[in-house]
């Protein structure tokens, strides 16, 4: 708790070429420039399971976590973490990311992708997951650029927000697929996703696949 550093990683550091595995821990308050909470380079292996991320901010990438390492999510809540300068409002990957069974609640960044920016060539998985009010300039919660393969599946999306583009998802270059997901409310409209244009979903080249998703009160 209350973390603060002007570099990289307000709570851990994992250097190059070494493993990490987090297992129900809190982090709240914490700062930096890259990753709020933890920062991971590129040879790194890291795993969070069961833990959770409030309140964490960063100045450039990642208001919680930044991570150029193969990265696994699983079970953890990321609430209120936020990024002023750049990408990912709670998670920034350079990488290789799993995220299954997570929630996403009121993560915010001034530019692109709410909760998630993946921003390279690899692959990312997302499943059984929840966004609720995260928001962003483009992508409110999730923002995918730099040719990333992505799959999303059994996810529910509500009442993210987006300024230009992608009120819940921004795709800019990936290979995306989403199954089994559910965009906005057919009840209540305080849940709609919202964006000046694609009030859920923005599609910008490459390809994108959805199968067995529904699309309720989004605007």
């Amino acid at each position: 708790k209350n973390g603060i550093g002007d570099g990289n990683g307000g709570a851990i550091y994992i250097q190059d070429s070494h493993k990490a595995t987090i297992t129900d821990s809190r982090f709240y308050f914490n700062s930096a420039k890259y990753g709020g909470a933890i920062y991971a380079k590129g040879d790194a292996v890291l795993t969070v399971i069961t833990s959770s991320f409030y309140n964490n901010a960063s100045t450039n990438r990642g208001g919680a976590i930044y991570s150029d390492a193969v990265f696994t999510v699983e079970e953890c809540l990321f609430e209120g973490n936020k990024n002023t300068g750049d990408h990912g409002g709670a998670i920034y990957s350079g990488n290789t990311m799993t995220v299954t069974e997570s929630t996403f609640n009121e993560n915010s960044t001034t530019s692109n992708g709410g909760a998630i920016e993946m921003n390279v060539g690899k692959t990312m998985s997302v499943s059984k997951c929840t966004f609720y009010k995260n928001s962003a300039k483009e992508g409110g919660a999730l923002m995918m650029q730099s040719g990333p393969t992505v799959t999303i599946d059994e996810c529910t999306f509500t009442a993210n927000t987006a300024t230009t583009n992608g009120g819940a998802i921004k795709n800019n270059s990936g290979k995306v697929t989403i199954t089994n997901t559910t965009f906005g409310s057919a009840n209540d409209a305080t849940l709609a996703n919202k964006a000046a244009s694609g009030g859920a979903v923005a599609h910008q080249g490459s390809t994108l696949a959805m199968t067995d998703c529904k699309f309720l009160g989004n605007t």
